[in-house]
């Protein structure tokens, strides 16, 4: 059976309890098109693991469908379906070697012996492990362990690649080199790759698309670009970074081009995030299109690529600034700075 093409999912909910709010996922509606890179993202317990687990046959929903390629796969196992999962802890069999682990696969779907050799051969390549051919499992890093079970999954030649938490073992230098190496190897192989991740910068890393979740549904489904500059709310505002909230009352500490600011609705707030302040000079104007305020130095931090900068308003209100790390602190702490931003990099989120 043929399911390349789109991925998608139909009013999908499977709950673990009782009550509708109980874990698990609730009316989740998604289309995923062939060979994008799409992230499930969310703190624990948000229902992107379980949404992940429904899509690769490991979970019936008790309502909805999922459908591939325009075919009704609800109901097929997951070894019936044109899709493979690469688990958090890979589950690669410690009593086989790399190259046994990456052909066991292709001997359950009973490929002759030398399309398998061919196989495998393809996927130590394509990861580069060809010097742990060999090797048992046991004496693999974390790293290796990756790209063996990436393989073993990819030889396959799957339509549809589940990534559940994939790096979330590794260090963190290796983490970032394995999300950019997936993101080359999906555009290399043009599969579809769906990641389940809480890691915010990861999931901007890998994805085209992104969906946020919580309480099993989603909050926001768009771009990287979308959901960092334009969330949806403010829980997906403080997600996807960091962010700085100014209630309506601060209207009044603020100076410059105040017309061109967005119109607060009732419960919202302006949100300007910390790299988009501009630290300047007291006697310092803004012109069209800026605006400007007055804030205390209160703390600094040098984290090498940038420098972190606190301070507060007349009100003790706080803010957050974010400068490049080459660039010499904003003020010492407890000097007064003022903070510029321009309006057009100001949003507006509601409270929850």
């Amino acid at each position: 059976m043929d399911t390349k093409g789109a991925l998608k999912l139909e009013r999908i909910s499977k709950t673990y309890g009782n009550t509708e709010d109980a874990a698990g996922v609730h009316g989740v509606d998604l289309e995923i098109p062939q060979g994008e890179g799409f992230s499930l993202l969310g703190p624990s317990g948000c229902g992107k693991s379980t949404t992940l687990r429904v899509i690769g046959g490991f979970e019936t929903p008790d309502t909805g469908k999922v459908h591939h390629g325009g075919v009704d796969i609800t109901a097929l196992p997951p070894q019936k379906r044109d899709i493979r999962t690469v688990f958090q802890r890979y589950a690669l069999f410690p009593h086989l070697d790399v190259a046994s682990n990456i052909a066991f696969g292709l001997r359950m779907q009973k490929r002759a012996a030398h399309e398998i050799t061919k196989s495998v051969n393809w996927g130590i390549e394509l990861l580069q492990i060809a010097h742990l051919r060999n090797r048992p499992i046991q004496q693999l890093s974390g790293g290796e362990q990756q790209r063996v079970a990436l393989a073993r999954a990819l030889v396959t030649e799957p339509s549809v690649l589940l990534l559940d938490e994939p790096l979330s073992a590794l260090d963190l230098k290796l983490r970032e080199r394995m999300q950019l190496e997936l993101l080359a190897l999906r555009q290399k192989l043009g599969s579809t790759f769906i990641f389940v991740t809480h890691d915010q910068g990861e999931a901007m890393t890998v994805s085209d698309r992104i969906a946020v979740m919580r309480g099993g549904r989603i909050m926001q489904l768009g771009t990287p670009e979308q959901i960092y500059h334009r969330p949806a709310n403010r829980f997906v505002a403080e997600f996807i970074g960091q962010a700085n909230f100014l209630p309506q009352t601060q209207h009044a500490l603020l100076t410059g081009d105040l017309e061109k600011l967005p119109k607060l609705g009732k419960d919202q707030h302006w949100m300007v995030r910390p790299e988009h302040f501009t630290p300047r000079a007291l006697d310092w104007k803004a012109p069209s299109g800026f605006v400007g305020l007055k804030v205390r130095v209160t703390e600094m931090a040098f984290l090498g690529a940038e420098r972190l900068t606190k301070g507060c308003d007349a009100s003790g209100f706080s803010y957050l600034l974010k400068t490049p790390g080459f660039e010499p602190w904003p003020g010492k702490v407890g000097e007064e700075i003022q903070l510029s931003w321009e309006t057009e990099d100001t949003w507006t989120v509601g409270a929850s």
